[in-house]
Parts: structure tokens; C-alpha cells; sequence
């Protein structure tokens, strides 16, 4: 009857490997602690991995993880509740640490593997995703998602175990290791970490509509920038499933107060958190200097690792195809970066500028640059890059020598020449091929000759510019009134800030540059805005330019696909018409 509460529930727990136990009554008054010693009383005694206490059972409802003291009533959900029925609560074992020599299990990062095809996995109490673990015989095994999630941005995985129960006769072919598959609406980070080469261990489902890799391993790079002062470290970031990879950067600055500022955090596998560590000082701020998901997405994980740091984000963030709150993707209690704020606690040692124009089409394009005052040094994430002659040290073989093999992509943009499909040697010849399409790919999407790419790759690398997909479907997209906008911000840097390096967030850095090559890299403003916005003496003004219109000169074949998409975008109405038919200036100059 409506609005009876009953006195009881029938109740039975569903164990990792799909059984049940019970169903058995339960009076709504006895505790969650009354039903584990339940579990333990009647748990089966075929079954290996049996709860030794209270302690070692986790039952979940509804997506949350009961605590001892509540009671069966209190934790009543009408998600899973059915007047008259049976609710099924979710077992989760919690397995003691094994000792060496008694398992031929091997750690790695949390999941544990031997020749039986075991797995654990251990993940921590505040889920927040769905999780299905593709057992041999199809059997699908579900933990449902809690609400206050961390688990999207990144938590270590403790405490809950998934195991694969040994051999099976007829395997299918491609079915060589288990499949853990991580899913989620939007963003899923899960992170694990132990010691050795297995602290590169990230798993990563993460982007839209291009999730982003790699999805299992990453390794960090840490370099010195400036000597006892600015170190980056640096982590291979792949497009979905595809062999494009470029490297994503963390930039760490030492303050006068002996604390670590941290600009664009990345994965926070176990490695690079020792990294960090050894660098022997506190980690004191976070900054999250754009809205780009690449860069927001490890804020929450990182910052879980340095509790007592603080979270400073670049305004007006935003995402899609939902646009969701901070909070989604982890980050809580953020401070908001301020234009020109030098009340910040590192203010009187970094100051910063905002970029915030109007919206491209999906929504607007912020980012902050900051200026390092003791070292000269310039920050930015997407503003600027420079395309280094031979490819970062985290990207991995593997990956430039798939990018080297002459796949689907390469045959249709061969421009009909005929496409050898002979294996792929590890040679330097291969990996710097692989590399060479990588960047073209990442700058243009479909460049015009993937089967020799050299020739486009000269004319892109070794020099200061915006990358033409920014140039193309940002800084030519915003309105002219915000388009000087952009053009206030880049002299305004160049005229306050006497730096002599910049660090981007992609490709080479540091990057030996001054104020002029910095200007320079965005003569094309000019070419939008006309001689009306004029503030530089004519002299510098006419030796930018020719600076700029070299370094911006992109090969028009290979500007063909990403002008393609651009019309198409503006056609769909998601993105806002070029300024003054930019791009079909642009083109025609070319």
C-alpha cells in the first residue's frame, strides 16, 4: 500500500563472480554491519577469497557503499526497492596483500595478472561510473554509479576487486587477455599505482568524440628548463584509437617561498608523482590555465595527490557536448584567475594575462599566459607551438612506427601514387616518417601527402607559429571588435613582459624566443584588422610582418581539408563565420 513502511526486506547480495546469496529477511531496524556478519556466516565454501571479517565486505545499494552503522531502513532507495520484491545489494571482498612466492600473481598498477588470466583490480569506495568486466563466457558483471563521484577525474582504485575465474575450453581467438571496460556519459579517469616501470599504469577513457590515449600506460619525462627553478615534465597524449600521438606538458616552477606552482597538470601515474616529490619541495598551487578538456581532465586526479594545494582555473570554463560544472570533472573549491591579478600569492614572482573572447561557434576561447619575471620565461598552453625536427622523448616507438606503417589514411592521401605495404622496420628512418605524420596530422587533419611527408613537415617545424587548426577555427573566428581583443593581449604581452624563452603546453619547449617572435607568430591578425589598428612603429610593424607572413605561410594543399571542415562547421552552425571571409583571403594569398 502506498506510503506503508515496511518492517523488513527481503534482501539478497550478489557476489563479484555474478551468484547470489541468500534472499533472507532482514527487520528494517538491523544494522549493515548485521547483514556482513550475514555474508560471512553463509558465504560458500567452494569459494576461494572468503571475507575473513566485517572489515574485508563492502556492500553496495543503489551506487553507494553502506557504512556499518546505518541501518537496513535508512538505506531503503526507491532506485532499487521494489514493494513485495527482493532487493539484490552488490558483495565487494577486500583481499589481503599476497606474499611473496605464494601466488604467481603479478602486480601491475593495482591489477593483478598470473597464468590463469586472474585479475584484481582495487578502486576506491567513491565510484561514480558504471564498470562491466567482460568475463570469458559473456557473463557481465555491473557495479552501478555513485552520485558524489570522484571517480571520473582519476581516484587510485582501492578496494574493490574483480577477479576472472581461471581457463575456459573454448576461447575465442581474439579473446588473448580479459577486458575491463570503463564507461561513462562524459569523463572517466581511473588511476593506479605501484612501484617500477608499472608506475607509468593510467587507465584513461576519457574525450569526446576522440577519447584520449594512451589508455593504459603513459610515461613521464622530467626535464630541467631552468636550473633549480622550472622543470617540465612531459606525457605522450594520443587521439583515440588512431596512431597520431604528440606529448602534453606539465610546466613546475619554484617559488621564493620554497612551494611548487604547478601549471596544466598531467596524469598523476605513480611515476610522475615521484617526480615530483623528488624535486623536494611542497606542492602549493595548481593552475589550470585554459578550458581545454586535455588539460582539465587531470586536474582533479593531480590535486587529489597534493590535498593541501590550492586550484586556481582560467574563467569562463566550459565543455561539450555538455557543458558541464567543475564539479563533474572533480575540481571543488577552485579559485578563478583574474586579468592582470597580482594579488595572487605568487603574484609579486608570476604575472598573468587573460585571453576571453566572445564565442567561436560552441563556446568561447580562454586561456591564460604567464609570465615567470626571476627567469624571463613566457607561459602558454595552445597560443603558440614550435614543431621540433625529431620527436619527444615520451612518445613512444610503438607509436611513430604505427604512424610510419602505411595504413587507410595514407593510401587516400597519397595523391594516387602506389603505397608499398611492406612491413614496418624499427629504424630511425621509420620513426622519424612516423613523426613527420604525426604533425602534419595533428596541424592539418588531412594533410595533402601522408605517403612522403617530409616536404610539408620542413616547412612546419623549427619555427615559432599558431597552429593552423587554432589560427583557422579560433583566432579567425572571433568577431573583429574581439579580434583586436586578441591583438590587445598579444601586445600587451610583448610590450610588458621582456621574456627570452616560452614553454607551450605541446611540442618543443623551452622554446629560445623574444617578444618579436612572439608577435610575429600572429602577423595574421593584422591582415584581419587592416591598417586601422596600427600601435607598433611602422618600421617594427613592417619587420613583423614579414617575420609573420614566413613563419604563418601554410602549404595551401594541406590547408585544403581543414578549410573544408571549417565551411562545413560554419555551414552546420558550429562555429561563427570567418572575419572579413579570413580564410578565403588566406587561401587566395596562398
Amino acid at each position: 500500500m502506498s506510503g506503508v513502511v515496511q518492517d523488513s526486506l527481503e534482501i539478497k547480495f550478489r557476489l563479484i563472480d555474478g551468484s547470489d546469496i541468500g534472499p533472507k529477511s532482514f527487520p528494517a531496524a538491523a544494522s549493515v554491519a548485521t547483514l556482513k556478519e550475514s555474508i560471512l556466516s553463509q558465504w560458500p565454501k567452494e569459494k576461494e577469497n572468503a571475507p575473513r571479517t566485517v572489515k574485508d565486505v563492502k556492500i553496495i545499494s543503489a551506487g553507494k557503499i553502506l557504512e556499518n552503522n546505518r541501518t537496513v531502513g535508512e538505506c531503503r532507495s526507491a532506485l532499487c526497492d521494489v514493494p513485495g520484491g527482493i532487493t539484490t545489494m552488490h558483495v565487494v571482498i577486500s583481499q589481503p596483500p599476497q606474499e611473496k612466492g605464494s601466488s604467481k600473481f603479478i602486480k601491475i598498477a593495482g591489477i593483478f595478472t598470473n597464468d590463469d588470466t586472474a585479475v584484481e583490480i582495487r578502486m576506491c569506495p567513491e565510484m561514480a561510473t558504471a564498470i562491466s568486466v567482460l568475463l570469458p563466457k559473456s557473463t557481465t558483471i555491473d557495479l552501478l554509479k555513485q552520485s558524489n563521484s570522484k571517480f571520473l577525474s582519476g581516484c587510485p582504485l582501492e578496494g574493490l576487486s574483480l577477479n576472472f575465474k581461471p581457463g575456459y575450453a573454448n576461447k575465442p581467438r581474439d579473446l588473448d587477455f580479459p577486458r575491463l571496460i570503463v564507461s561513462a556519459s562524459a569523463g572517466t579517469t581511473t588511476t593506479t599505482t605501484t612501484g617500477g616501470g608499472s608506475g607509468r599504469f593510467y587507465v584513461n577513457f576519457t574525450g569526446f568524440p576522440f577519447p584520449l590515449g594512451p589508455f593504459l600506460n603513459r610515461r613521464t619525462i622530467r626535464t630541467e628548463a631552468v636550473k633549480d627553478c622550472i622543470w617540465l615534465f612531459e606525457q605522450e597524449q594520443a587521439l583515440g584509437f588512431s596512431s597520431v600521438s604528440t606529448n602534453i606538458r606539465m610546466t613546475v616552477i619554484k617559488l621564493k617561498s620554497g612551494g611548487l606552482w604547478v601549471h596544466a597538470p598531467i596524469a598523476p601515474t605513480k611515476e610522475c608523482i615521484q617526480l615530483v616529490k623528488e624535486l623536494g619541495a611542497p606542492v602549493e598551487y595548481i593552475v589550470l590555465p585554459t578550458f581545454a578538456y586535455e588539460h582539465k581532465i587531470f586536474v582533479a586526479p593531480f590535486s587529489r595527490k597534493f590535498p593541501e594545494a590550492q586550484i586556481w582555473v582560467a574563467p569562463r570554463q566550459w565543455s561539450w557536448p555538455l557543458n558541464l560544472p567543475l564539479e563533474f570533472f572533480g575540481i571543488f573549491r577552485a579559485k578563478t584567475l583574474l586579468h592582470e591579478d597580482l594579488s595572487t600569492p605568487w603574484g609579486s614572482e608570476i604575472e598573468q594575462k587573460i585571453l576571453s573572447s566572445p564565442e567561436v561557434g560552441i563556446g568561447p576561447y580562454v586561456e591564460v599566459a604567464f609570465y615567470h619575471k626571476p627567469s624571463k620565461t613566457l607561459l602558454v598552453t595552445d597560443a603558440v607551438i614550435f614543431v621540433p625536427k625529431q620527436p619527444p622523448e615520451c612518445i613512444s616507438n610503438d607509436s611513430l612506427l604505427a604512424s610510419a606503417k602505411n595504413g587507410l589514411a595514407v593510401k587516400l592521401l597519397s595523391k594516387g601514387k602506389e603505397v608499398s605495404q611492406e612491413p614496418v622496420i624499427d629504424n630511425s628512418m621509420n620513426r622519424q616518417k612516423g613523426w613527420e605524420r604525426m604533425v602534419l596530422q595533428i596541424l592539418f587533419l588531412g594533410p595533402s601527402n601522408l605517403l612522403e611527408p617530409n616536404a610539408s613537415f620542413s616547412q612546419m617545424s623549427q619555427k615559432l607559429i599558431v597552429s593552423p587548426i587554432v589560427k583557422t577555427l579560433v583566432f579567425s573566428k572571433v568577431p573583429e571588435k574581439a579580434c583586436s581583443l586578441v591583438r590587445d593581449w598579444i601586445d600587451s604581452i610583448s610590450r610588458d613582459w621582456r621574456f627570452t624563452r616560452i614553454i607551450p603546453a605541446h611540442f618543443a619547449a623551452p622554446v629560445k624566443a623574444n617578444r618579436s617572435d612572439f608577435v610575429a607568430a600572429f602577423a595574421f591578425l593584422d591582415d584581419l584588422l587592416g591598417e586601422r589598428y596600427v600601435t607598433r612603429p611602422s618600421l617594427q610593424l613592417l619587420f613583423t610582418s614579414i617575420m609573420g607572413k614566413a613563419a604563418s605561410y601554410f602549404p595551401p594543399d594541406d590547408m585544403k581539408t581543414l578549410s573544408s571542415l571549417d565551411q562545413f562547421l560554419v555551414s552546420v552552425g558550429a562555429v561563427k563565420k570567418t572575419v572579413s571571409d579570413f580564410c578565403s583571403i588566406t587561401l587566395r594569398a596562398l
